[in-house]
């Protein structure tokens, strides 16, 4: 879904108002197990987005359009799944086969389950100044990024047998998973990564003849290190 509003308040100045919404539903069954219901992992995302843009015109050489720009996307897998998928339910390999491995529960991930939340805070400023045939623009950018996820999938063990009997015995020769060190309960995928991203420029629009235009700028950026939150 998509939308638009515009406003002309008056002759200088102009408002307008953009979103869309968007959102996924899909199963993504795996393959590696024949397509086993219980394997399915279903994927239904959101992302929305909204655009504020105010426009003033100060007289016929000069103009400024401010803009604030916000996006999200976010999932809950867990909530995806429903009663279709246990994610209780480790990841079973079993090889020594000449096909192969024979493979059941849902794929082992740190995306298994997950739970996605990120958002995107964006502003910036053009002003847009003409001098007999010179056209410059000087602008400004900052984003703030948020990243929230939650990819605590690896906590759901993995497990590979050798050969079926192994399996049929619960005497698996291989296992991992992930797990706090200091309690050896599930653990910690939660994040909370941030970064900030600065951006100026200026440029330089030169009419020299009828059917010659002279175009140079400068734009300089900052993009901050990702850190986590606290």
């Amino acid at each position: 879904w998509n939308g638009r509003i515009d406003w002309h308040a008056s002759d200088r100045d102009q408002f307008a108002l953009s979103g869309f919404y968007t959102k996924l539903a899909q199963t993504s069954p795996d393959a590696s197990t024949g397509a086993q219901p219980l394997s399915d992992l279903p994927f239904k995302p959101l992302t929305s987005s909204a655009t504020f843009i105010y426009i003033h015109t100060f007289g016929p050489n000069l103009i400024n359009e401010a803009r604030g720009n916000f996006t999200r996307f976010s999932d809950n897998q867990i909530t995806d799944a429903g009663t279709s998928v246990d994610y209780g339910i480790p990841r079973f390999e079993v090889q020594g086969f000449t096909f192969g491995r024979l493979y059941s529960g849902p794929t082992w991930g740190s995306t298994t389950p997950a739970l996605l939340a990120q958002n995107t805070y964006e502003a910036r400023d053009t002003v847009i100044q003409t001098i007999g045939t010179h056209t410059i623009r000087y602008g400004a950018q900052y984003r703030w990024e948020q990243d929230n996820d939650n990819l605590s999938g690896f906590s759901r063990p993995d497990y590979v047998f050798q050969g079926i009997w192994n399996y049929a015995n619960d005497a698996p020769i291989f296992e991992s998973l992930a797990a706090d060190p200091n309690t050896g309960s599930v653990a910690n995928g939660q994040r909370h990564y941030r970064d900030h991203n600065i951006a100026a420029f200026v440029q330089h629009d030169w009419k020299v003849t009828q059917n010659f235009t002279l175009n140079t700028g400068l734009r300089w950026e900052y993009f901050e290190p990702i850190y986590n939150k606290g």
